[in-house]
């Protein structure tokens, strides 16, 4: 007889099945990315990359988006994520952090061109696609959303009684001597 695979078995498995499509999807987006990236620059010059520079990037991207899936395994057995509001919130979080530490990138790489053009006002710069590291800072930005609402939702439901609602039952007998 084949046995059944245990709950942790399909758990498992299922968060590889997204952590995978997740992987494809986070591949062929990437361009994407990176194209909607350099546009939010407002004419910042960038070097072209070589082949080797975008595979590279797109895979940093695809891992990056790869790690979600993870990040909630973390959430559920650290942060001990119960029911799906706090999933949803898990969920806002780490988007919201990946895509605001994407953006204060962009708003760096800006404020350095400002600064350097200020300095020298006949040179034109050009930045090298290497520095660029936008899937870097997004991948940060999300594991940090993801260990932020693991802090979260583990303070949370420590403090939180079983039923609000009812008294417990510690003061019920405390009473009664």
């Amino acid at each position: 007889m084949v046995k059944s695979p245990s709950p942790n078995t399909k758990s498992l498995l299922s968060i590889l099945f997204f952590s995978l499509l997740l992987l494809i999807a986070g591949y062929f987006t990437s361009t994407f990315f990176l194209a909607s990236s350099i546009r939010l620059l407002d004419g910042i010059g960038v070097t072209a990359p070589t082949p080797d520079e975008v595979f590279r990037h797109r895979m940093y991207a695809s891992a990056a988006c790869a790690a979600i899936p993870w990040l909630f395994l973390l959430i559920r057995q650290t942060g001990k994520a119960s029911n799906w509001k706090q999933y949803l919130f898990a969920g806002i979080a780490i988007v919201l952090s990946g895509t605001i530490f994407w953006y204060l990138r962009i708003i760096s790489l800006r404020d350095y061109y400002a600064e350097l053009v200020s300095q020298s006002n006949s040179m034109q710069y050009v930045f090298d696609f290497n520095i660029l590291r936008f899937e870097l800072h997004f991948a940060i930005g999300l594991l940090t959303g993801g260990l932020l609402a693991t802090v979260i939702l583990n303070r949370l439901n420590r403090n939180l009684p079983v039923n609000p609602f009812r008294k417990s039952t510690s003061s019920t007998l405390s009473k009664r001597k």
